[in-house]
């Protein structure tokens, strides 16, 4: 006889916890002790950091500096007391069409602190070799010598009485992408392990049932996002420049997409500061709000901190003192109603731990860093491993926007989605209420796939703490 327990399912009744109607608190609730694995993925989720998008490539832009330096290519010998020098501007302070920011008649400044201003600007070779003529304000002073690769600050501008008005500047816009890969998963058993399982109906907010869960749907969901907290951290794009069909699939006849994590995002366009295990000092906090305010930061930006068990223990240990002088309960409101819309609970589920000094600071334990099936197996130096992460979002400067430092993108097409999939196939026996077996064998597959990826913003703020 057929339990009760199980009649009415159907090939498409089967969810993912994760598709559960439930609030997310609950949901962080339930994989909090499952290895702590889903972290950013379950942090992103309760941020509400997901949009669709049609496309595996998706791009954003963000505004590059409004205001720029510029730095010497080759050094130049001393010119003496109130002379002028020539200065050449390096490449990094042309784009690819040769434009630059500084202008004739500009003030500058060496790190001398002599002052001076620009009073001619020459271009040969098609705009490649840009030579500056700076003039001291003072006749007294010796601009000296310059290094090779030294930086000039522009810190104002002389212009004569009748002259005429500067060129334009254009705001560098810069473009970011990202790609979606897809990831899966898959669980198996028999038409008799099906009618010993407890399955439990699921129905949403509105009374509406929405399909069958059970135990074993934890267990996939769990895999799934081992592997989606993966990909967040540390995944890497896919490049096929130099052999073309390195990563086609003969099977398939597709390519391989993988999207960037955040790590080697980090390394590539952030900033990494590394300490020495075992020497932690509360100096390091100096160097970090350094960087973020150089890095125009706003300091009511709350800056997520996961961090990786042992440098979590050094750290936290470091830091007992300081804990114990934040206003926890001050901070904390600040955060639910700035990222958590006022929710609590919610913000709670996520587990901070609050330090406040120019910056307010959430740190979370990165359990999986550690966990010895992945990033802790030995050889693998990840619970040594932090990050600082400033959470707000940003308007792109052309779509308009609004992008979150940090999200996902799923692919998504009119009301077909790729977010989180989770479908069943079953063979003879192990088919239910009528259902035609798609093939001969007694079992029945359930399966997932999620179809998404990274996106940034700002990663230029961002800092990788790393054991050195």
């Amino acid at each position: 006889m057929t339990p009760n327990v199980i009649q009415g399912i159907t090939d498409s009744a089967f969810v993912s916890t994760l598709d559960l109607d439930m609030p997310q608190k609950e949901m962080n609730a339930i994989f909090n002790g499952l290895g702590d694995q889903g972290k950013a993925y379950m942090f992103i989720r309760s941020l509400g950091f997901e949009t669709p998008v049609a496309n595996d490539l998706y791009y954003h832009f963000e505004i590059d500096d409004y205001h720029e330096n510029f730095k010497i290519k080759d050094a130049v010998g001393d010119p003496g007391a109130g002379n002028s020098i020539d200065i050449v501007l390096d490449a990094d302070s042309l784009d690819d069409d040769y434009n630059y920011y500084p202008q004739k008649n500009d003030e500058v400044m060496f790190k001398n602190e002599v002052v001076g201003w620009i009073t001619d600007i020459v271009e040969t070779g098609g705009g490649a070799t840009v030579t500056l003529t700076v003039m001291p304000n003072q006749e007294s002073d010796n601009i000296d010598s310059k290094a090779q690769d030294e930086e000039v600050i522009i810190i104002g501008g002389t212009w004569t009485e009748g002259s005429g008005m500067p060129g334009d500047i254009s705001v560098k816009v810069d473009q970011y992408s990202n790609e979606a890969g897809i990831v899966k998963a898959a669980i198996g058993s028999t038409g008799t392990q099906l009618v010993n399982e407890t399955w439990i109906r699921a129905y949403n907010k509105a009374g509406e049932y929405q399909g069958m869960w059970s135990e074993a749907m934890k267990a996939m969901d769990y895999r799934m996002l081992t592997k989606l907290d993966g990909m967040f951290w540390f995944s890497k794009r896919i490049t096929n420049t130099l052999t073309p069909a390195r990563s086609l699939d003969a099977t398939s006849g597709y390519y391989h997409k993988a999207t960037e994590g955040l790590i080697p995002a980090i390394r590539r366009l952030g900033n990494v500061n590394t300490y020495t295990a075992g020497s932690f000092a509360i100096t390091k906090f100096d160097e970090y709000e350094r960087t973020l305010i150089q890095e125009h930061v706003p300091v009511d930006t709350p800056i997520w901190t996961p961090l990786g068990l042992e440098i979590y223990q050094e750290l936290t240990t470091t830091l007992k003192d300081y804990f114990a002088d934040t206003n926890i309960q001050f901070v904390e409101k600040v955060i639910n109603d700035k990222l958590f819309h006022k929710n609590q609970s919610l913000g709670a589920s996520v587990n901070f731990k609050y330090l406040q000094r120019s910056y307010n600071f959430m740190f979370s334990l990165l359990g999986g860093f550690s966990n010895k099936k992945t990033f802790g197996t030995t050889g693998f130096d990840m619970a040594k491993m932090g990050v600082m992460i400033p959470i707000d979002t940003n308007k792109d400067p052309k779509t308009k926007n609004d992008i979150p430092s940090i999200g996902t993108r799923y692919r998504k097409m009119g009301a077909y989605d790729r977010r989180f999939i989770t479908a069943k196939l079953s063979g003879i026996g192990a088919t239910y209420a009528g259902e035609q077996p798609l093939n001969t064998i007694d079992t029945a597959h359930t399966y997932q796939m999620a179809h998404l990826g990274n996106e940034f913003y700002g990663v230029n703020r961002m800092i990788l703490i790393d054991n050195s």
